[in-house]
């Protein structure tokens, strides 16, 4: 670029990365979420051909990340290539259509991006999973997280029949069920999980406090419960359960994305329409006219 093609485009690639306060500062001072911001501006607003992007997300705030998948967004509408290399499933599919999937150097596959993120997850989930004995399971330390006095013990997934699985038919009632024990007397204990869908998207929270069902737990009471979700239409596809056990005051105990369990597009009441876009089913009213 010539220095007047920069000069053009300087005071846009400094309101973009929000660096306006140190543009005195020595680069090497910057910090990497800083230079982050002012590394991906600068690429982005030269308008090259191909622009490659390499887990650019993995640093900063949401709002600039928004802004990184919006300007992204823009480039790829223009007719530009980007080459997007990350882990996060979410953005992939809302910015690309095309997916590679490379394992320890080879490709393991190229085509439409969600066929592609389907088989990643398949391979790293191995499948829908409907109950894991905690007692005896091992987990790596990014997937599980506890204080050791409190903890999760047993957890499953049961259909509208009460037998134990982990495929349900859209719109189908399912009940999650979970032990845990402990070391010490705790009151009020909080107990639940989150639903994710397979990229990650957090789709609902269920616990007991919000049903203002408080439970108790000791080292000569163990605690069983059985949670039934009933009205939770979700779209199908392939989700996850986190679940977790709080005193109150910290978390003692959580298992991310512990169950697998996938939704048919069969519909449990064969009279409901299934939505195609989405996460879950909004049932609505209409009503035509004017309103004051």
């Amino acid at each position: 670029m010539s220095r007047n093609e920069i000069a053009a485009r300087f005071d846009e690639i400094v309101d973009f990365a929000e660096t306006e306060r140190f543009l005195d500062t020595p680069l090497k001072r910057y910090s990497s979420g800083m230079y982050l911001r002012l590394a991906f501006s600068v690429a982005a607003h030269l308008e090259p051909e191909i622009l490659l992007v390499d887990e650019v997300l993995a640093v900063g705030d949401t709002v600039f990340q928004q802004k990184c998948l919006g300007k992204m967004g823009e480039i790829s509408h223009s007719g530009r290539t980007i080459l997007f290399v990350s882990h996060n499933l979410h953005a992939i599919m809302e910015l690309c259509s095309r997916g590679i999937l490379i394992d320890r150097g080879h490709l393991v596959a190229d085509g439409d991006v969600r066929q592609v993120v389907d088989t990643y997850l398949s391979a790293k989930d191995g499948g829908p999973t409907d109950a894991v004995d905690l007692s005896t399971a091992e987990f790596p330390h990014w997937q599980r997280t506890t204080r050791g006095e409190l903890r999760l013990q047993r957890c499953a997934l049961y259909n509208s029949e009460g037998r134990p699985s982990a495929r349900f038919k859209f719109g189908e009632p399912f009940t999650v069920y979970m032990e845990a024990t402990s070391t010490r007397q705790f009151d009020m204990i909080g107990l639940g999980f989150y639903i994710y869908t397979h990229t990650g998207v957090m789709v609902a929270l269920v616990w007991n406090k919000d049903q203002h069902c408080p439970f108790s737990i000791g080292p000569d009471r163990p605690l069983k419960v059985s949670i039934d979700v009933d009205q939770l239409e979700l779209l199908p596809g392939n989700y996850s359960i986190t679940p977790f056990v709080e005193t109150g005051q910290y978390a003692a105990d959580i298992i991310h994305q512990l169950l697998q369990f996938e939704i048919s597009e069969l519909g449990y009441d064969e009279s409901a329409s299934i939505p195609k876009y989405g996460l879950i089913k909004a049932r609505s009213t209409w009503r035509e006219g004017e309103r004051e």
